[in-house]
Formats: C-alpha cells, structure tokens, sequence
C-alpha cells in the first residue's frame, strides 16, 4: 500500500509539471474549454482505471467470462 501512495505521488507530481508548462497553452482558451479539458483530463484516465479493476472483479469470479488478449 505505500507502494502504491508513492507512485500516485510521484505520478500526481509529473502531472502537475506538466500542467504547469501546459497552462500558458490556455490562457486563450474560453474558460467553459479549459473546464471540459480538465475535466477530461481527470475523469479519463480514472474511468479507464475503474473499468479494468471491474473487469479484474468480474475475471476473480467468474474467470471464463473475462479473456485478456
């Protein structure tokens, strides 16, 4: 479990440089753009996260449902 802590804060770390870099990008953009790209941003990755831990769940279960490729 620390394991893990770490690299989210290692991970959060990078993303926030490179956002910081990013935001001078924006400062163009309409302020409901820039809402939507963080948005995005955020719930993407964690959608795809939440939706592979499911598909782990469902395989746990039931392990002829589920085919990784």
């Amino acid at each position: 479990m620390i394991h893990l802590m770490e690299s989210v804060r290692i991970l959060l770390s990078i993303y926030l440089f490179k956002a910081e870099r990013v935001g001078n990008l924006f400062a163009i953009l309409d302020p409901t753009i820039k809402t939507f790209i963080w948005i995005t941003a955020l719930l993407g990755p964690l959608s795809i996260t939440c939706l592979i831990l499911l598909l782990k769940k469902i395989e746990k279960a039931d392990p002829n449902k589920i085919r990784w490729r």
